[in-house]
């Protein structure tokens, strides 16, 4: 379940960032503006992947469902092992949280080596502004 839904966000993002930077072509040869088409890009591919699942689970589509009667099939033997598709979810899982919980650290890292490098808050605001 979290590897295709990671899959499909990652697949998402991929696309629009290729029609972000179709966009960036088609607005610096008009000589408009390139920011625009990225900025979308970035609150569109951080949004959906959070917000896609809720539309999935929409009321308007219980009201045509049908409710069939639950049948449960239990199988003669349990498996001995997990199935492979859960140790895949584990291990992204896994990743991510490692990456979530270093990406702090890794963002102070590099300011502390921008002042080494001489640079300071004045030098360069673009930078500064995303710490």
């Amino acid at each position: 379940m979290i590897a295709t839904w990671m899959l499909s966000a990652l697949l998402f993002t991929a696309l629009l960032g290729a029609a972000a930077l179709c966009a960036e072509s088609a607005l610096r040869a008009a000589g408009r503006p390139t920011r625009w088409p990225w900025l979308v890009a970035l609150v569109a591919s951080v949004s959906w992947p959070l917000f896609a699942p809720l539309a999935r689970r929409s009321d308007a589509l219980e009201s045509v469902a049908i409710t069939l009667p639950t049948i449960q099939v239990v199988p003669d033997q349990l498996p001995a092992t997990m199935p492979w598709t859960h140790w895949i979810d584990v291990v992204l899982l896994t990743l991510w949280a490692v990456s979530s919980e270093r990406l702090p650290s890794s963002l102070r890292s590099l300011r502390v080596g921008q002042r080494r490098c001489g640079q300071t808050e004045h030098t360069d605001p673009s930078v500064t502004r995303i710490m």
